[in-house]
C-alpha cells in the first residue's frame, strides 16, 4: 500500500514545481519588460490552466492523506486510489503542458520584440 502513495504523491509535488518554473519565467517576462496585451491574453490561459493544476495537487495529496488515514478498511480504497493516481497523473501532465505554453509564450515574445526593435532601428 505505501508504494502506491510513494508513486503518486511525488506526481503532485512535481506538478507544483512545474508551476512554480512557469511562474517565474512569466514574472522574468514581465519584469524584462516583454508583457504587452497578447502577452497578457496569451498567459491569462496558462496562468488558469497553472491555478487549475495547483488546485488538483492539493487535492491529490489531501485524498492521501485521508486514504492513509483510513487505511484499506475504507470500502472505496481501492477505488479513491486509483481515482487519486489519475488524477495526479491529470495534474502532472497539465503542469508539464503550463509550463511548455509558458516558456512558448515568453520565447513568442522575445521574437517580438527583438523583431520591432529591428524594424524600429532600421533593421528590416
Amino acid at each position: 500500500m505505501d508504494d502506491f502513495f510513494e508513486q503518486i504523491n511525488p506526481k503532485a509535488i512535481t506538478a507544483r514545481i512545474n508551476v512554480d518554473i512557469a511562474r517565474t519565467a512569466h514574472r522574468e517576462a514581465i519584469n524584462s519588460g516583454l508583457e504587452d496585451e497578447v502577452f497578457k491574453a496569451v498567459t491569462n490561459m496558462i496562468i488558469s490552466l497553472m491555478d487549475q493544476t495547483i488546485v488538483a495537487a492539493n487535492h491529490v495529496e489531501e485524498r492521501l492523506e485521508f486514504l492513509r488515514t483510513v487505511g484499506d478498511s475504507y470500502p472505496n480504497f481501492s477505488r479513491d486510489l486509483g481515482a487519486t493516481d489519475l488524477m495526479a497523473d491529470n495534474a502532472l501532465a497539465n503542469s508539464e503542458l503550463a509550463m511548455e505554453q509558458m516558456k512558448k509564450a515568453v520565447a513568442d515574445a522575445e521574437d517580438w520584440k527583438r523583431r520591432a526593435r529591428n524594424v524600429a532601428g532600421g533593421n528590416n
